[in-house]
């Protein structure tokens, strides 16, 4: 599926429009699933040192100066050298401001919006990548529109931003140089692994595995700690048990007769 960047149809602005009060009404478990998100991400920008990124959610990106609700706004998206820190809305005719380069789309109730304009209104934008995450597509296959847990849109060299890949376990991001994994037992249903195996960790995932490397540190210097106290005692034991036989060989000797 290709998508236009300007398309040579007449658009209808106004089905563009976002309603910043409504966008932001959430299920609990779809803002589960960004926070979730963005936080491995973070973790995964951190361990590559990745100069210079950006990683937010739910901000508002604007490109048509003339029509200011015409907008999308990702779950969560990666920037590249933006302005620290980031302004309330991104206003693509302002300095500075750039399309994101990796943008997540977690599926609402508006299915329509989600697949038949979201793509389109990316690929206006100028986003370099899209993946839109559709947990709940498994129960909902009786439709005419292909549908898949895991969709991906990416821009190829030559600037055309079209459909790339879609599966219901797993998708490669080129941009992100990771797998981006449906595990309905996790938290948030949605990971990130650079091998395809293991899971880049939250925030919260990396302190408490921290935390318990800590723990079972100190339990092992406790351990330790005991063991040489139990080697201490035992030689002071042993010590005294001399001294009691070398007193007692003593008295024996100082007893027997001349």
């Amino acid at each position: 599926m290709l998508v236009e960047a300007q398309p040579s149809y007449e658009i209808d602005w106004s089905s563009w429009e976002l309603d910043p009060e409504i966008d932001k009404m959430q299920e609990p478990a779809h803002d589960v699933t960004a926070t979730t998100f963005e936080s491995a991400l973070k973790v995964l920008a951190e361990s590559e040192a990745w100069e210079g990124a950006s990683i937010y959610k739910d901000t508002g990106f604007h490109w048509v100066e003339d029509k200011p609700r015409v907008a999308v706004s990702p779950d969560v998206y990666l920037l590249w050298d933006a302005p620290v820190p980031p302004p309330s809305s991104w206003q693509m005719w302002k300095p500075g401001h750039r399309p994101p380069a990796f943008a997540l789309e977690v599926v609402s109730n508006d299915r329509i919006k989600e697949y038949d304009v979201n793509p389109e209104k990316y690929a206006s934008l100028g986003a370099e990548e899209l993946v839109i995450f559709d947990p709940e597509s498994l129960g909902r296959r009786k439709t005419k529109r292909k549908v898949a847990v895991l969709t991906l849109y990416s821009r190829d060299k030559d600037g055309v931003f079209s459909l790339r890949n879609q599966r219901d376990d797993r998708v490669f991001s080129p941009t992100l140089g990771a797998w981006l994994i449906f595990d309905p037992p996790s938290p948030g249903r949605l990971r990130l692994s650079l091998d395809g195996v293991t899971y880049i960790p939250t925030h919260a995932e990396r302190a408490s595995r921290e935390c318990g490397e800590k723990e079972r540190e100190r339990a092992e210097k406790e351990r330790e700690r005991a063991e040489k106290e139990r080697e201490r005692a035992g030689r002071v034991d042993a010590e005294a048990q001399v001294a009691r036989l070398l007193a007692e060989i003593a008295r024996l000797k100082g007893e027997a007769p001349g």
